[in-house]
């Protein structure tokens, strides 16, 4: 079973005013402290963003301004795993933990969610390979939700009661990096 983990770093940071990651976090960028956290699991490692992020292969969109989805799409669409993890700049302490147990725990299905304290985190996920063609379908219907897209797929959830801090503002990453001091 090969495994891809799939780093959403192309959001827009409007509120952040500052590309995610570019922030410094743990005495590194965030992109290198999520690449070297995903790197626990597995070597492919696949980064979706609108800019080039020096040290790293880029997939780029195509279709541009549809959001996540594409992002996932992309790095799907160009390499070869049969599941791929999905994480974003947004939640860089989701602990890899929650991945080993959301593999553990996929089985059959085509995709698998965090539904953390009841919430829905369609961007901490794990879909497998063979669902690309229904995301591309997706896609083409205009349709770039991907919280629907997990629901269209033969689902599961992973339950977890984590405390998850949202990075989307200057506020948030302040936050992040207080809360990160007290471990």
């Amino acid at each position: 079973m090969s495994i891809g983990f799939i780093i959403l770093a192309g959001g827009k940071s409007t509120r952040m005013k500052y590309p995610k990651h570019e922030l410094i976090f743990n005495n590194q960028r965030m992109i290198d402290f999520i690449v070297n956290k995903a790197k626990v699991m597995t070597d492919k490692i696949y980064i979706s963003a609108n800019q080039t992020i020096n040290g790293y292969t880029i997939t780029h969109d195509q279709h541009k301004d549809i959001g996540p989805i594409e992002g996932i799409y992309q790095c799907m669409k160009y390499s070869d795993c049969d599941y791929y993890c999905v994480i974003s700049c947004r939640h860089p302490l989701i602990p890899i933990s929650i991945y080993q147990a959301m593999l553990k725990n996929i089985k059959d299905k085509e995709c698998i969610v965090l539904r953390n304290n009841g919430q829905v985190e369609p961007l901490v996920s794990i879909f497998r390979k063979d669902v690309l063609t229904k995301i591309e379908k997706q896609i083409q219907e205009r349709n770039y939700s991907v919280t629907d897209f997990c629901d269209s797929l033969d689902h599961t959830y992973y339950n977890s009661d984590l405390v998850l801090i949202g990075l989307k503002t200057q506020d948030d990453y302040q936050k992040l990096v207080k809360e990160y001091k007290k471990d």
